[in-house]
């Protein structure tokens, strides 16, 4: 099996949800045939922490890592922001979903444009829950929006730019994909 970047990943998946104790779970994790990511994206090292990420680090230590189950399957997932690997003006939100064996299944769900650095952006994960959004505050409107409010079922990833714009994405089963919502823009 080919590891991921050259080398072992040891990846610590945090797993929170709000105002409860961390459970930390070191784990090695190996990406076998994930072309696509091994080409084009990396994962962010200590020398990206800069900008945002260094601002916020105090608060938020991995503001481009997320864990969870997000598709309700009893496995851990994980959410990166990735750096391109030609350009570090460009990056992407990947979630690696967890299989029956030890190969991920990737979902892109958001790629710059490279007019942001990745470092304005951050993910966090929010659980299960009714969460109030932007169709109910009259900025856009959304199919899949019940009363302003949408209800997940899963743990979701909350991609935000810090102290600005903030949406869910969260797995919905009967289309076996995420949706997104706005919390605000």
């Amino acid at each position: 099996m080919k590891i991921f970047n050259h080398y072992s990943v040891q990846i610590k998946l945090a797993i929170a949800a709000l105002g409860m104790v961390f459970t930390l779970i070191w784990a090695e994790v190996a990406y076998s045939g994930d072309k696509f990511v091994e080409d084009k994206w990396r994962f962010p090292s200590e020398q990206d922490i800069k900008w945002d990420w260094l601002e916020y680090k105090n608060i938020l230590p991995e503001p481009y890592h997320a864990a969870g189950d997000f598709n309700g399957d009893g496995k851990v997932d994980d959410a990166w922001i990735l750096i391109d690997k030609e350009n570090e003006n460009y990056w992407s939100l990947i979630v690696f979903l967890s299989t029956d064996g030890d190969k991920k299944r990737l979902v892109k769900l958001e790629e710059s444009n490279a007019k942001v650095p990745a470092q304005a952006y951050g993910i966090v994960v929010k659980p299960p829950g009714s969460y109030k959004v932007a169709c109910e505050k009259g900025h856009v409107s959304l199919n899949n929006c019940k009363n302003g409010n949408i209800l997940t079922k899963n743990t979701s990833i909350n991609l935000f730019r810090f102290e600005s714009s903030s949406s869910i994405f969260f797995w919905e089963e009967k289309s076996a994909s995420f949706l997104r919502f706005w919390e605000s823009d």
